[in-house]
């Protein structure tokens, strides 16, 4: 039986099919399946596509994340597949989920104030300088730094 008996709606072309011999993966799981769309590796610890592009490009608004990554709030896929990688940390993808607050945490606590917000960024400032200097070849403390600072200004 041909497919356009079962639905008559589609024509009589549809019974053709496109197969695609250059899409594979050597790895017969989901996970590496992913790592291998999302960052041309199977192996996770690369950067993604987003990341990379994020890394060259930069972004066209500082108020607002480089990379994005869209969500509906069950995400099959981990951070491991969004990562930076071995970039830096500041290239890692934000996620942003459906509803209301898209970003978990930008909201400032009930009693919290801008002025409470904004002196405990300084604080944090001030800790991540003396950080720095102890590590100064770890990105990942910058990073959740400008996060803050971003979400600040959201």
């Amino acid at each position: 039986m041909e497919i356009s008996e079962l639905y008559p709606g589609i024509a009589s072309k549809a019974d053709e099919i496109t197969l695609i011999r250059s899409c594979y993966g050597d790895a017969f799981e989901h996970a590496p399946g992913l790592y291998l769309r999302h960052s041309d590796s199977q192996f996770p610890g690369r950067p993604s596509l987003g990341s990379w592009v994020a890394y060259g490009l930069g972004s066209e608004n500082q108020n607002l994340p480089a990379y994005v990554v869209m969500s509906d709030g069950a995400m099959k896929s981990r951070p491991g597949v969004y990562s930076a990688g071995f970039l830096p940390a500041v290239y890692q993808g934000t996620v942003f989920r459906s509803g209301q607050y898209p970003v978990l945490k930008l909201a400032n606590p009930k009693g919290v104030t801008d002025k409470a917000q904004r002196n405990s960024l300084d604080l944090i400032a001030e800790l991540k300088q003396h950080q720095v200097e102890k590590h100064p070849d770890g990105s990942e403390l910058e990073a959740r730094i400008a996060s803050y600072e971003l979400a600040f200004r959201m």
